[in-house]
């Protein structure tokens, strides 16, 4: 009777790598895909968080905002205001043009903020390469924003900003 080496064959080591490969091709692809998937969530936080941050800006700038000097131009998608801000400093209220504008091109909505002169003081952008929908809409006293969000291709959310103005 023969005896019987010890050990492994060639077929023993090629299958074992096999399915060692086959299970480590496995484990990368589910930790690629939960990456991905964290990392998408969290741009979505991202600019849900910029679109509510907007959308308090502009009800802040609504409500400071000389109520009479409130403009809106739905065809150039704008709304321009003025605003009285107080100053510490000086001990006096200062004048500022406030002019809120959707860039279609770039998909995104700006605020620019202007001293008296007419120079540009601040200028913040909110949600570059999102804003799929923008609107103004007045009606009277109503001011209606309304824009649409896309967080990916089949997640749109919508916001509404409506403003009634003061007539005191």
């Amino acid at each position: 009777m023969k005896k019987r080496a010890l050990g492994f064959t060639l077929i023993d080591v090629l299958v074992s790598v096999t399915i060692l490969f086959i299970v480590i091709v496995v484990i990368y692809d589910f930790f690629m895909n939960t990456n991905k998937f964290l990392h998408n969530q969290d741009e979505n936080i991202e600019v849900s968080l910029q679109a509510k941050r907007l959308q308090e800006d502009i009800k802040q700038w609504f409500q400071m905002a000389d109520q009479k000097s409130i403009e809106c131009f739905p065809y150039s998608k704008r709304v321009e205001m003025n605003v009285y801000e107080y100053d510490l400093a000086q001990n006096i209220f200062l004048k500022y043009r406030i002019v809120l504008q959707y860039d279609g091109v770039q998909k995104k909505i700006s605020i620019h903020k202007y001293d008296k002169a007419g120079r540009e003081v601040s200028s913040s952008i909110y949600l570059e390469k999102k804003v799929e929908y923008f609107s103004v809409i007045e009606n009277g006293n109503l001011v209606l924003i309304t824009y649409e969000i896309k967080f990916s291709p089949k997640k749109v959310q919508k916001y509404e900003i409506t403003y009634y103005r003061r007539t005191d």
